[in-house]
């Protein structure tokens, strides 16, 4: 009966959360590599002919075959964007769960120990591969923390595997993952059997050409050029770097972290525990990162084991207590919890060399949105489209408009394929309003979509010249809108 009380606990916690994200979730283009993901899979195989920009397949390839396959079953991008909410949801009630089941950890308290880590919540919030594979990593460090047999190894191995092609970011958490393995495992065999069936999905998914590996390595390169060189742009010095980097913890976060480091190497010295040398070594890869981060998101792999590590800290500062100072302390740590997510305190230069903010919390540039030192509420109000709309968002908007009104109407917009582009009106902020109306466009050519509203007809292109017979015969009912130019009078 207790098990079914905390599974019953455990799901209606989920709803709870999932309600949440989702209310706050911006489902319309957050920081422009949502848009640039999620618009190529509702015509995945075009994009992967090469008739549109798909970014980054190689690096998340079972991102796109399933958000492909949800927007195929459910015909709303909506469904895609969902995904994000729902597996940051899930996985926070796996981790209030676990931490329950190990340490006796109460729920309230786990979620706090997560709150450590803003970064996990803000992922929830738009659309990301990361948040996916995050998911299913800590599914897999779940089963790993149940000291698996061999049929748990095969399910680890799973897991892990899905965690990695759902992004590759997260091959940097396996080290400590086969470590973790080895030492609740028992040894070798779980190890073999969990890498084994990494291997063997590994070579399924080559043989199916799902995963390139030349395309892989070439897109590390290039991913990783394109990250040194938007890291030593203007802007991006040693100092703002250093700013990012202070946001990976809430102000809490820092002082638990580095006190619960300190905790952790005098009990590991009074214990004599190698085993937890071995982990932490294992546990340095996903930190490789940190010299030139321009996002938390980045550090997401390394996500997976800091909240059960918050909660092992919290284990080993309660059982050196009575229980009057365990009380105190706990609320103690839910109380400035609970202000550091209303309240900003923030380092100034002057006397008294602190200030407090609430709804203007100083805000940290990254490259997936702004941060920030605290009032977290204030921080998620912004994820939603309405708290700002871009120029691109709102001439998109105009352009579904146009299209919704009138009759006979041919709109040709001329303009490049990218949220970060002038063409993002159209290719990005237009296509994704009128796939949530339900109105699908078609793939006519190589880089040109139509879209068809009764007798109205929208053509996106990058290339006047895909269009000639359009043009040629219709010129006198249509409306040009040239991306570099701005917003036509037509539309006005």
């Amino acid at each position: 009966m207790e098990n079914i009380s905390h599974l019953i606990k455990s799901f209606l916690l989920f709803l709870l959360i999932l309600f949440v994200i989702v209310l706050f979730a911006n489902w319309s283009g957050y920081e422009g590599d949502d848009l640039n993901s999620v618009l190529p899979m509702l015509h995945l195989d075009d994009a992967l002919m090469g008739n549109l920009e798909i970014y980054r397949y190689d690096w998340q390839p079972l991102s796109y075959l399933l958000g492909a396959k949800i927007y195929t079953i459910v015909g709303d991008p909506r469904a895609i964007f969902f995904l994000s909410a729902f597996s940051i949801a899930l996985s926070l009630v796996l981790i209030c769960y676990k931490c329950f089941k190990l340490f006796g950890t109460p729920y309230y308290l786990s979620l706090f120990f997560i709150l450590l880590s803003p970064e996990i919540i803000y992922s929830g919030l738009y659309y990301n591969s990361s948040a996916i594979a995050y998911l299913f990593s800590i599914a897999a460090f779940v089963m790993i923390l149940s000291k698996p047999n061999e049929t748990g190894s095969f399910f680890i191995g799973i897991a892990l595997v899905l965690s990695i092609f759902l992004r590759l970011d997260f091959l940097l958490i396996l080290p400590c993952m086969m470590a973790t393995l080895f030492i609740l495992g028992g040894g070798v065999r779980p190890v073999l059997i969990a890498g084994s069936v990494i291997l063997l999905f590994s070579i399924i998914l080559i043989t199916f050409d799902v995963v390139r590996p030349n395309n892989i390595i070439e897109s590390y390169f290039s991913s990783n050029n394109e990250l040194q060189t938007l890291s030593n742009m203007g802007g991006w010095d040693a100092y703002t770097k250093f700013m990012v980097r202070t946001t990976i913890f809430s102000p809490i976060g820092w002082i638990y972290y580095a006190f619960g480091l300190f905790i952790t190497f005098r009990h590991m010295a009074k214990n004599k525990h190698v085993k937890g040398l071995i982990l932490g070594l294992a546990f340095l890869p996903s930190l490789v990162v940190l010299p030139d981060l321009l996002s938390v998101k980045y550090l997401l792999p390394s996500m997976v084991i800091l909240p059960f590590f918050a909660a092992f800290i919290w284990k080993v500062i309660a059982d050196n207590m009575d229980d009057y100072r365990r009380r105190q302390s706990q609320k103690l740590l839910i109380l400035s919890t609970c202000l550091i997510t209303v309240v900003a305190i923030e380092p100034i230069r002057v006397s008294p060399y602190l200030s407090v903010s609430v709804s203007n919390a100083r805000q940290i540039g990254t490259h997936d949105g702004q941060r920030s030192w605290g009032a977290y509420i204030f921080q998620v109000l912004r994820f939603d489209h309405w708290y700002d709309e871009s120029n691109q968002a709102l001439n998109g908007q105009k352009i579904v408009d146009a299209l919704l009104t009138g009759n006979n109407k041919i709109i040709i917009f001329i303009g490049d394929e990218n949220y970060f582009a002038e063409g993002a009106a159209a290719w990005r902020h237009a296509q994704l309003a009128l796939e949530k109306g339900g109105y699908n466009g078609t793939v006519v050519a190589s880089k040109v979509i139509m879209f068809e509203v009764g007798s109205n007809r929208l053509w996106i292109t990058d290339d006047q010249n895909k269009l000639t017979g359009i043009i040629n015969k219709s010129r006198s009912n249509i409306c040009f809108y040239r991306a570099k130019i701005g917003l036509p009078q037509c539309l006005i």
